[in-house]
């Protein structure tokens, strides 16, 4: 699957609300050598978020959640003001991808707005769009984390941008062939997996 420069290189966006299983399936594609490299738009948050205020990308608390959602969309404000438009978060993974040694193919595994899916989907590549039920998206998050939502908590994260966009991908995209619904509902990893495989291998040849 190596392509013959980087600005071919094949992109996969992984896009659904919190804890709808993402990064679980960009590790499968990287275990299954599906892809030679891992990247998300929210790496830079993380960064910004652990350089100005000492947060580091493994404090799970409520206000770190909603510090890094303020980052993501503050930049996107200022980058359309500065330049013109939202892509900063984009321009990131670009330079990233560009600049990688070879030309395998990259997971995102945080598509989240419009745009993003769009920067994904003009440059050839796929997105694989993933759907969970909000009760198993919260226990997968209490769990993972260690805390305990409250439903004022799960209100505000559920209704920031960063969460409502991702229904919008689906809205305009859910016709284009380059974009495959996939349920993670139920937590059997292994069929999931599988199940993913063969999907990937009847839409797209992969």
């Amino acid at each position: 699957m190596e392509q013959t420069t980087n600005e071919k290189t094949l992109v996969f966006g992984i896009s659904g609300r919190m804890a709808s299983g993402k990064d679980t399936v960009g590790s499968w594609l990287l275990d299954n050598h599906v892809i030679g490299h891992l990247a998300a738009f929210a790496d830079g948050v993380y960064a910004a978020a652990e350089l100005v205020y000492g947060v580091t990308r493994f404090n799970k608390s409520g206000r770190a959640r909603r510090l890094r959602q303020q980052i993501g969309s503050g930049m996107r404000e200022i980058s359309q003001k500065v330049d013109g438009h939202k892509e900063v978060w984009i321009n990131i993974v670009e330079r990233l991808i560009d600049s990688s040694e070879d030309s395998l193919p990259f997971a995102i595994t945080d598509v989240r707005h419009v745009n993003e899916a769009k920067w994904v989907l003009d440059r050839g590549g796929k997105i694989i769009f993933l759907q969970a039920s909000e009760a198993l998206r919260q226990g997968r998050i209490e769990k993972r984390d260690k805390i305990e939502i409250d439903e004022l908590m799960w209100k505000e994260w559920s209704s920031h941008e960063s969460e409502t966009m991702v229904d919008e991908i689906y809205r305009i995209y859910n016709e284009h062939p380059d974009l495959l619904l996939f349920d993670m509902t139920h937590d059997d990893f292994e069929e999931n997996r599988k199940t993913l495989s063969i999907l990937m291998a009847e839409r797209w040849s992969i």
